[in-house]
């Protein structure tokens, strides 16, 4: 289970490197930063990493009630069971 978590990290890690935040957000970001680039950037940088982190969390919570379901009785009927992990426009199917 560590394995597949860490390769969900290391895919969205090195997929997720840039995205567009929603206009209204950076809006609120420039107000924040008080027209500091640099904290903006701070600002930003720090949402993507809290959304990557979000996104392997959810992983974490799923996989193992996915996998249990797969091993019961009712795994037996199922014949495809996926999680979509979603930042941006990238989407990422467990």
């Amino acid at each position: 289970m560590d394995d597949i978590l860490s390769q969900i990290r290391q895919h969205i890690e090195g997929v997720v490197v840039h995205y567009r935040i929603p206009e209204n957000l950076e809006r609120r970001f420039n107000w924040l930063a008080a027209g500091d680039s640099h904290v903006k950037q701070d600002l930003l940088s720090h949402l993507r990493h809290l959304e990557k982190n979000l996104v392997v969390e959810g992983a974490r919570v799923q996989l193992p009630m996915m996998l249990e379901h797969l091993k019961g009785e009712q795994g037996q009927r199922t014949h495809r069971l996926a999680q979509i992990l979603k930042i941006g426009k990238h989407e990422l199917e467990v």
